[in-house]
């Protein structure tokens, strides 16, 4: 008898060892999937960005397929914060973050919270044409659902479209046609800010 309790002893031992091994593989997964998100809207952050941003390129060198590159910037936001604090500045970059996740809705768009105030958005297979009809939904519904006349500009989009904005010949190397195509971006960007009330300005 002695030796069956024994045996039974060993199995529950055992389960309990597989147990709380897989509670820890588990544990370690989510925490990893949760390490690449950004805590408020969800969204991948600037560094998995960063590496779909080489992913794509690297298959639009491979299949020759065009994608466009946004910037959208939360212009509204560093004039909420102050005036209206925290909890208004989040709420007004979780709108937005919905406001960009309605408007991309194919599963090959990559939508990503770029810093506190810019998301960033790739659009595979999209020429820039393509990509402003998107930009520009953003900023009208963007601009009903957060205008105020406090804020004179609520978002400022810049676009730019690979392989057209990337390295000269498109002879760089991947890191090299990030930093281009990204450049590209940040300079409609700035120019989009520039105008006023905010707008979308293609490279």
């Amino acid at each position: 008898m002695w030796y069956f309790s024994w045996v039974l002893g060993v199995l529950l031992a055992c389960a309990f060892g597989i147990i709380n091994v897989l509670w820890l593989e588990a544990q370690e997964s989510l925490d990893q999937h949760s390490s690449v998100l950004d805590p408020l809207t969800k969204l991948i952050s600037r560094v998995e960005f960063l590496e779909a941003l080489e992913a794509t390129i690297e298959q639009c060198k491979t299949n020759r397929a065009p994608f466009s590159l946004l910037l959208v910037s939360l212009d509204a936001f560093k004039s909420i914060l102050d005036q209206e604090g925290n909890e208004s500045a989040n709420e007004s970059v979780l709108a937005a973050a919905d406001i960009i996740k309605r408007e991309t809705r194919r599963e090959i768009d990559t939508v990503a919270r770029y810093d506190a105030e810019t998301f960033a958005i790739i659009l595979p297979g999209a020429h820039a044409p393509a990509a402003e009809t998107i930009a520009r939904r953003i900023c009208d519904q963007a601009t009903a659902r957060l205008g105020s006349k406090a804020c004179e500009s609520v978002v400022s989009i810049g676009i730019a479209e690979y392989p057209k904005h990337g390295c000269p010949e498109g002879v760089g190397r991947v890191l090299e046609e990030v930093e281009a195509l990204l450049r590209a971006t940040d300079s409609t960007l700035k120019r989009a800010q520039r105008q006023d009330g905010g707008a979308l300005v293609c490279a």
